[in-house]
């Protein structure tokens, strides 16, 4: 086909993925909540000085949050970031496919002593 000759092929929906990066998973996870720290930080209108002073860290590693480097950076620490930016987070677990002798779907809600951690059907 043209398009394969061209290296043109469809996303999967995560970049990180599609470029054969190792643990695409995580690292769409970890931009998806750099994002939203990026988002955040915008809302409140602060500048890198301002956002590394209220998040307790250098003003260079907001140059590079923003920049989308977070590779390093655990989850704990995201998660910790977007609490003092007053976001909660919701965390959804869902099975990739169903298991034959599984009991009734059951759900389970757990509410952090900072934000909102949601665990869906089991």
């Amino acid at each position: 086909m043209e398009n394969e000759k061209e290296g043109v092929f469809p996303s999967s929906g995560n970049v990180f993925a599609d470029l054969g990066l190792p643990d695409p998973d995580v690292r769409m996870a970890k931009a998806r909540l750099a994002q939203a720290i990026r988002a955040r930080i915008k809302e409140y209108g602060l500048n890198q000085t301002q956002a590394a002073d209220r998040l307790g860290i250098s003003q260079a590693r907001v140059s590079e949050m923003m920049n989308g480097k977070v590779g390093k950076t655990s989850y704990e620490l995201l998660l910790n970031y977007l609490n003092t930016l007053e976001c909660d987070v919701q965390i959804t677990v869902v099975p990739r496919r169903p298991i034959e002798h599984a009991m009734k779907a059951q759900e389970a809600s757990v509410v952090h002593e900072r934000g909102h951690i949601l665990v869906g059907t089991l």
